[in-house]
């Protein structure tokens, strides 16, 4: 990418979502600020952002669903911008633990450049009798789950093999997928297990996400949707 920079990460700098830095070498590295939930059950499972349907079909993407930090907003003010947009149906039901600050680096694949996260982990559980009421996605009857998770020996390899492969599908099978609409678009979630977690941040664990939802019907968009945040959650 060299020093070139997108219109897309142009727009972002100028939104106030993420910074530019350029190196002595005229390399560019993007710093953005998240603020994520980390959502545990009595069971250990985490509350994760696995896709999006985009009117047409899921896209597969396991992680903690959050917001880019914008401006000279607080950690607190992004928490509760999170609870007005994305996660509207959860707000007022959850207890908080605290924040923990993490670092990551890696290649973004919606800017192509070099990107350093300053991750804040917000930590919470859902209050002793409240439930969350997502409304769930449906498998069609007859669906041959195994037949659209298939995948080549050597894909299978990297998510552990083909017995791991074969765990991991029945961990998923036995997943719930929620929805939460933005518009004739959603976001989809679920619960899932530490070990599915790991499985899938590995190797080809993305593909694997995707073709499990496929296997996954939309339910019906609510006739007043809830105000979306999406336009900040690209990384």
């Amino acid at each position: 990418n060299g020093g070139r920079v997108s219109r897309a990460l142009r727009a972002e700098v100028d939104d106030s979502r993420s910074i530019i830095v350029v190196t002595g070498s005229g390399l560019i590295h993007r710093v953005v600020s998240l603020v994520v939930l980390r959502l545990e059950d009595d069971e250990g499972r985490v509350f994760m952002e696995v896709g999006r349907w985009d009117g047409r079909r899921a896209h597969g993407r396991c992680r903690l669903p959050g917001l880019k930090q914008q401006g000279d907003e607080l950690i607190s003010e992004t928490v509760d911008r999170l609870f007005k947009t994305k996660l509207s149906p959860l707000a007022g039901k959850l207890s908080f633990a605290g924040i923990k600050r993490e670092k990551v680096e890696t290649e973004s694949r919606a800017h192509q450049v070099h990107t350093r996260y300053l991750r804040f982990v917000s930590s919470a559980r859902v209050l002793d009798g409240q439930a969350l009421d997502l409304p769930a996605c449906q498998r069609p009857t007859g669906y041959n789950m195994e037949h659209a998770l298939s995948l080549r020996s050597d894909e299978m390899f990297q998510v552990g093999g083909r017995s791991s492969h074969n765990r991991l599908l029945e961990t998923l099978r036995a997943q719930p997928v929620f929805a939460i609409h933005e518009g004739e678009e959603a976001v989809l979630y679920s619960w899932l297990p530490q070990d599915a977690l790991k499985a899938l941040g590995t190797g080809n664990g993305e593909k694997v996400v995707t073709a499990w939802l496929s296997s996954v019907a939309m339910p019906a968009a609510p006739t007043q949707c809830h105000a979306s945040g999406a336009a900040s959650d690209k990384v």
